[in-house]
């Protein structure tokens, strides 16, 4: 008879959302495991997935940990007792407001690209495909994450562990990859204010003792940087399938927020994606419908296909589908899941923000 090995209850509560998450490790009694997940709003009938099948515990207990720890890393807590390690950075702030600033990027638009890459002043660095996650180590050394609301989140327990590995009283600031954080910008470090700092001064001032510490601590790598020759490095990223570029001015101080238009921190991506809201699972099929907002009104933007390495979504989550463009008044064309987008709002699921494909304009005469 099968039983269960292993589990955790997990919440996430911010705004008006509140779900849980609750993965276990089943023992099927004959030497095999299954990794099972249950999951959805708090008080509704969960969705369930099963995420491994009929493996060794060996193998049941890495795709748990890894579950858990993405969901830590999402800003997921525990309501029961947990392993230390593996839930390492849950705190009692969590969801609350961080006094951390936190710089955001602006689109590149296609004109100025070339200006960008041609301008001395510039440098590039690979845009990483993940969450954004600053590092806090307090004087004390006790750690936090922050996501790009500057809320308060968890962080996994690989990662908190290779913290123990860098000065305290330090800010990294950097983008989350399952385990790994990719620390490509710094506020603090060792006690020092880095903020008026220009941003290669800022990174050249712990870049290279963060990666001496931290060697052979996967958890944490410094993303490299290119001065020089940013086109053919732009040609590179895009030969490796790279989500983008990013472009900064290296003589400019760290600043929260993001202005309307231009600035000193610049993003240009090769594809094209967009944070949109399940609408409705469709039922005996992998996919969900979504949509996206104009003010209070909501707009079917079409359906997309779930992987079978991600959990189906539950109506009225917050997700990141990649396309190539939308139509007006239809749908997303080719979209791919990504997966879920806890650490945003209703209104970044907007219309406006969608990339709409240019009808060619038809010759004079």
């Amino acid at each position: 008879m099968s039983q269960i090995h292993q589990s955790v209850h997990l919440y996430f509560r911010e705004g008006g959302s509140d779900k849980v998450y609750e993965p276990s490790i089943v023992d099927l009694g004959n030497g095999s495991y299954d990794v099972v997940a249950s999951y959805g709003r708090r008080g509704a009938t969960l969705q369930r997935a099963v995420k491994a099948t009929g493996v060794d515990l060996a193998r049941a207990t890495k795709a748990y940990d890894k579950l858990v720890s993405e969901k830590v890393a999402k800003g997921y807590r525990p309501e029961d007792d947990a392993p230390a390690a593996t839930l390492a950075a849950v705190s009692e702030r969590d969801g609350q407001r961080a006094n951390v600033p936190v710089q955001l990027l602006t689109d590149v638009e296609g004109d100025e690209l070339d200006t960008l890459l041609e301008d001395p002043s510039i440098v590039a660095l690979q845009k990483m495909d993940g969450e954004r996650r600053l590092l806090v180590i307090a004087a004390d050394g006790a750690i936090a994450g922050v996501n790009r609301r500057g809320l308060f989140v968890a962080l996994p327990g690989a990662l908190a562990a290779a913290v123990a590995l860098l000065p305290t009283d330090s800010i990294l600031d950097g983008e989350l990859i399952a385990d790994t954080l990719y620390v490509f910008d710094m506020q603090r470090y060792a006690g020092e204010d880095l903020t008026g700092y220009g941003f290669l001064d800022r990174l050249g001032a712990a870049a290279d003792d963060i990666a001496a510490r931290c060697e052979g601590a996967p958890a944490l790598q410094v993303v490299p940087h290119v001065v020089s020759d940013k086109r053919r490095y732009l040609e590179q990223l895009q030969a490796e399938n790279a989500e983008g570029i990013v472009l900064r001015n290296a003589r400019a101080p760290y600043s929260a927020g993001r202005p309307n238009s231009g600035g000193t921190a610049r993003k240009f991506k090769f594809v094209t994606s967009a944070t949109v809201e399940v609408a409705a699972v469709n039922d005996g099929r992998r996919s969900v419908a979504v949509r996206v907002y104009d003010g209070e009104s909501a707009i079917d933007v079409g359906n997309v296909t779930i992987p079978p390495n991600h959990a189906v979504p539950a109506v009225g989550t917050l997700v990141e589908v990649r396309y190539l463009y939308a139509y007006e008044g239809g749908s997303l064309y080719q979209p791919v899941y990504l997966g879920p987008r806890t650490d945003l709002e209703r209104a970044d699921a907007a219309l406006s923000r969608l990339k709409f494909r240019r009808e060619p304009v038809a010759a004079a005469g």
